[in-house]
């Protein structure tokens, strides 16, 4: 056996899964033993009685769910097949950042003793702890971020305090090619960097939305009109819906009749504000609210979509739902403060870019998208081209290279 390798999250999702199972047969492949926690019984933004484990039964994952079933995961049977289940170590009654849930962490590394240590950022107690960890028992850390320069304000002292935690990180895998260059100003050196942290299952989204577009859906059954603009996204601040809506508002005033509608599926704090807005602006019967959507779920509506849209404002470090958009085979519109734009978004080619806070700009970019003034086929084979370098094979092999760069330095 060539090591010992255990990787974690806070909370395990539908595309952790995919990533998770891919890293394992491939580490597996070249001689290394994988083990995987989750700290978290359930997410605090869902409702959750309890979390099981990851079981293979008849090749198909059996349980994966937050009480009988996740409202982030679909049905049995979904995407790969786990070999493995996953260790959860904390509980819905515990915080996170506590002396509990790191001693909990310390003790399984204690046991299980691997030479990487695999940690999924560095902001939180659990974090240090498992860094600790890998200093104290001369182990490597390896680091996976999504941040990057713009998500949040910098402060200088925060910036140098940061400097001196990353630089203890032996590797890192991070999102792309902004993600890239914080690390490597926070003192990681770019030979030890690698990008590929988010991806999503690209074959499940494609072959659900082409069996959707080949097979058709009853629209009026389905509740979806003809032609939509679609987001998908928590209705929490830094999602700038206020703002979409604004955009949308000028967009139905330029393109009169012939405009199309807007779906937001969604739910959170923010939605009576949401619902408010729409109702002030006399867009009740151009809006859809259709709500919260599992993962299979919203293969309808990306299968059905003309256009995807993140308007994002603030604070959002990659943005997975522009993934799921484009290996649907939708262009997108998304905001030039979403962490994935550099990597994912060609503008003119699978979609364009614009500043979130230019509600005429974006207004102007949904009218060239439902106008005619695109090929909105050639920009969804686009999207697909694009994604298609972006999938759970290039999280595990991006990570196998994070192992193998930090093993070398030693």
């Amino acid at each position: 056996m060539k090591g010992r390798i255990s990787i974690w999250f806070f909370d395990i999702m539908h595309y952790h899964a995919t990533r998770l199972n891919s890293f394992k047969r491939l580490a597996e492949e070249h001689g290394y033993k994988v083990f995987i926690y989750s700290l978290m019984e359930g997410a605090p933004d869902r409702p959750a009685a309890s979390y099981h484990n990851i079981n293979k039964a008849g090749g198909q994952v059996s349980c994966y769910s937050l009480g009988e079933k996740s409202p982030e995961l679909p049905n049995i049977g979904f995407q790969n097949s786990f070999s493995t289940n996953i260790e959860v170590l904390g509980s819905s009654r515990v915080p996170l950042n506590s002396l509990q849930t790191v001693a909990k962490l310390w003790s399984v590394l204690n046991r299980d003793n691997p030479e990487v240590v695999v940690i999924p950022g560095y902001r939180s107690w659990p974090c240090f702890a498992a860094l600790g960890w890998c200093k104290l028992k001369s182990r490597l850390p390896i680091l996976m971020s999504e941040s990057h320069k713009r998500d949040f304000p910098r402060v200088w002292w925060k910036e140098s305090l940061k400097r001196v935690i990353v630089k203890r990180f032996d590797a890192a895998l991070v999102g792309g090619t902004p993600q890239f260059h914080y690390a490597r100003e926070l003192g990681l050196p770019p030979q030890r960097i690698f990008t590929g942290y988010d991806v999503v299952d690209n074959r499940f989204w494609q072959e659900k939305a082409d069996t959707i577009r080949k097979q058709g859906i009853n629209r009026r059954q389905a509740g979806l009109p003809e032609r939509f603009f679609l987001t998908a996204c928590r209705f929490i601040s830094k999602k700038n819906i206020s703002g979409l809506l604004q955009a949308y508002s000028h967009y139905r005033a330029l393109a009169g009749a012939k405009a199309w509608d807007l779906v937001i599926c969604g739910s959170g704090e923010l939605e009576p504000k949401i619902r408010t807005e729409i109702n002030t602006s006399g867009l009740e019967r151009f809006v859809h609210l259709p709500g919260y959507k599992k993962a299979e779920e919203m293969t309808v509506f990306y299968g059905s979509a003309s256009a995807f849209i993140l308007p994002s404002s603030h604070a959002e470090q990659w943005g997975l739902v522009v993934n799921e958009a484009m290996a649907s085979g939708l262009p997108v519109l998304v905001s030039e403060i979403c962490g994935c734009v550099n990597d994912l978004v060609q503008n003119g080619v699978n979609g364009f870019t614009f500043d979130p806070f230019d509600v005429e700009g974006l207004a102007l970019l949904m009218l060239k998208m439902s106008s005619g003034q695109v090929d909105l086929e050639a920009m969804g084979a686009a999207s697909r081209r694009i994604i298609a370098a972006w999938t759970p094979e290039t999280f595990a092999r991006s990570l196998l290279q994070a192992v193998e760069a930090a093993r070398m330095k030693r």
